[in-house]
C-alpha cells in the first residue's frame, strides 16, 4: 500500500461518484446534488492529500509499511528511504486528524453525513447501490489501515490514538442513533435507505474503535452484511420506483414481483438483526460481545437503542410492501427484469449463505475471527512488504 496512491484511487472514485451523480441530466435536483457532492468531497480529497505531505516529509516515504515501521521505530531505516524529519510526533498526529476527516466524510459519519440522503437519492439506482457497496466501505477500510496498520499500538503516536478512537467512537455513536431516528421518519424509499446505511456504518465505526480483535471482526462482518442488504434493497427498491416512484406508500408494487419483495423483505430483516439464519444476526452479536469485553455500557445501549428505532422503520416498509400497489405504471423497463433478477438472486444468494456459513461452518468463523488478528498484528505486513528492503 501507498499513502499517495491511495489518494489517487479516492480521487477516481470520487470523480467518477460525482459524475454519476448527475446522470440524469435533465433533473435539476441531480446537478444540485452532484454540485454539493462534489465542492465538499474535493475539500475532503484534498485533506488527505495534505495528510500524505505531511507523511512524505516527515517520514520520508509514502509506502504505508515504511511509514508503519518508522512510527514505532524512528530510527529504522529501509533500503529505498531515509531516516525520519522534524517532530515526527506532532507530524503523525496531524496526518492521522486530517486522514480521519476524509474517511469519516466518505463513510457517512456524523456529522458528515450529509451529503449521502442528498446525492445517493438522485443517482440512478444501480449507482446508488454502489454507494453503499462500494465508496462508503472506502472510507472505513481507510480508517482501520490508519490506526491500526500505519498508526497502530506501539506507534508514536500511542498517547492521543486512544483519544482519537473514542472521538470516532463517540461519532460512530452518534451516526448510528441520527440515521436510526431520521429513517424511521422518511417518505422516500431512497433516502430511507441512505439513512439506514449512516446508522449501520456508525455501528461498524463503533465496533472497529473497541480496538480488539473481535471488534475489528464485527466492524468487518458488520461492513460487508451491510453492503450486500442496501444493495439488496436498492435494487429490489428500484423495480417499485420504476412502476410506482420513490414514495415509500408505492412499494406494495412489488407485490406483483416475487423475487423482487421477497428480496427486499430479507434485505430489511438482515439489517434489523434478528433473524439468526442472516449474518446481520451475527454481526450485531460480534458487537455486543466485543462492546462487552472491553466495559463499554453506553456503547451496548447504543447498539440496542438504534437496532430498536431503525426496526421500527423497517416493520412500517414490510408494511407498506404487504399493502395492494395501486397504479402500476406502465414501463418498457418493467417487461424484461432478467438482469435486475440475476443481480438481486446472486446478493440474495451471498447474503444468505455468509449466515448459513457462518452457523454451520466453525472454520469460517475462524476465518473471519483472523482477520481482526491480522488488521492488529501490523508485523507481519511489515515484513510481507519490507521483507529484504532493510539496511
Amino acid at each position: 500500500g501507498d499513502v499517495f496512491n491511495f489518494f489517487v484511487m479516492l480521487e477516481v472514485l470520487s470523480i467518477s461518484a460525482y459524475a454519476l451523480v448527475a446522470f440524469y441530466r435533465d433533473n435539476p435536483r441531480a446537478i444540485e446534488a452532484s454540485i454539493r457532492y462534489s465542492i465538499v468531497g474535493m475539500v475532503a480529497t484534498s485533506l488527505y492529500l495534505l495528510s500524505a505531505f505531511v507523511v512524505y516529509g516527515s517520514f520520508g516515504t509514502l509506502n504505508m509499511a515504511d511509514v508503519a515501521l518508522k512510527a514505532r521505530s524512528p530510527s529504522a531505516l529501509a533500503q529505498y528511504s531515509g531516516g525520519v524529519f522534524g517532530d515526527v510526533v506532532l507530524s503523525s498526529v496531524l496526518a492521522l486528524a486530517l486522514s480521519m476527516w476524509t474517511f469519516t466524510f466518505k463513510a457517512a459519519i456524523f456529522p458528515n453525513h450529509f451529503w449521502l440522503p442528498d446525492a445517493n437519492p438522485e443517482a440512478p439506482t444501480p449507482i446508488s447501490a454502489l454507494f453503499v457497496a462500494v465508496i462508503d466501505l472506502i472510507g472505513a477500510y481507510g480508517a482501520i489501515r490508519f490506526l491500526y496498520t500505519i498508526f497502530g499500538a506501539g506507534s508514536v503516536v500511542e498517547p492521543l490514538r486512544f483519544d482519537i478512537m473514542l472521538v470516532l467512537h463517540v461519532l460512530g455513536a452518534l451516526s448510528a442513533l441520527v440515521g436510526a431516528l431520521l429513517l424511521v421518519v422518511q417518505t422516500d424509499v431512497k433516502k430511507f435507505i441512505a439513512y439506514s446505511t449512516i446508522s449501520h456504518m456508525g455501528l461498524a465505526f463503533m465496533a472497529f474503535t473497541l480496538g480488539t480483535e473481535r471488534g475489528v471482526t464485527a466492524a468487518v462482518v458488520q461492513l460487508v452484511s451491510n453492503s450486500l442488504s442496501e444493495a439488496l434493497l436498492f435494487y429490489s427498491a428500484g423495480i417499485a420506483i420504476v412502476a410506482s416512484g420513490r414514495a415509500v406508500e408505492g412499494l406494495g408494487a412489488l407485490r406483483r414481483y416475487k423475487l423482487a419483495s421477497a428480496a427486499f423483505v430479507v434485505g430489511l430483516l438482515n439489517l434489523f438483526g434478528i433473524v439468526p439464519i442472516f449474518i446481520g444476526f451475527w454481526s450485531k452479536v460480534l458487537m455486543f460481545i466485543a462492546m462487552v469485553e472491553v466495559g463499554y455500557l453506553a456503547s451496548i445501549v447504543v447498539l440496542i437503542a438504534s437496532t430498536g428505532i431503525s426496526g421500527i422503520g423497517y416493520v412500517r416498509l414490510i408494511r407498506y410492501l404487504a399493502r395492494s400497489g395501486g397504479v402500476v405504471r406502465e414501463d418498457e423497463r418493467l417487461r424484461d427484469l432478467r438482469v435486475p433478477y440475476v443481480v438481486i438472486s446472486a446478493v440474495l444468494l451471498a447474503l444468505v449463505l455468509l449466515g448459513v456459513l457462518f452457523i454451520y461452518l466453525p472454520e469460517f468463523r475462524s476465518l473471519l475471527e483472523a482477520v481482526g488478528a491480522e488488521v492488529l498484528e501490523y508485523s507481519r505486513y511489515v515484513e510481507a512488504v519490507l521483507d529484504g528492503a532493510f539496511k
